[in-house]
């Protein structure tokens, strides 16, 4: 089983990123988003929503023919699983950064319990958190 990120981690972010980039740290950035982003791929984890935006941001401050006056990035917004206390395999797989098929894995074979509602799978808060902090 792959290693589980602790509870601190889980909270979303929200905000705006602003930085204020020169061409070589941009160029250093877009290659290390870029590697990171195979790596995740590769690992079979969930990419956060925006990694590939910032990716791509970096590279055009990069090829610009002059200085950044600043890189402005809208992260992801809230969700609404925050208020609920049975969460769908997606929730998890976002706020855990693992894929899917390892929130399956963790279900099936019952390292992490969950109830059929509506025909999907639900996973109790409290049950997750519990599984996250053995």
């Amino acid at each position: 089983m792959s290693a589980k990120p602790d509870a601190e981690r889980l909270k979303p972010a929200t905000g705006l990123l602003v930085i204020a980039l020169d061409r070589d740290t941009a160029g250093h950035l877009a290659v290390a988003l870029r590697r990171h982003r195979g790596q995740l791929e590769k690992l079979g984890y969930a990419e956060p929503q925006g990694l590939a935006e910032l990716e791509a941001l970096a590279q055009s401050v990069a090829k610009s023919h002059q200085e950044s006056p600043g890189v402005s990035v809208l992260t992801v917004p809230d969700d609404d699983s925050g208020d609920r206390d049975f969460l769908t395999r997606s929730d998890i797989s976002r706020r855990t950064g693992v894929s899917l098929s390892t929130v399956d894995r963790w279900i099936r074979t019952g390292a992490l319990p969950s109830v059929k509602r509506g025909g999907t799978r639900r996973v109790s808060r409290a049950d997750l958190n519990q599984f996250l902090a053995a």
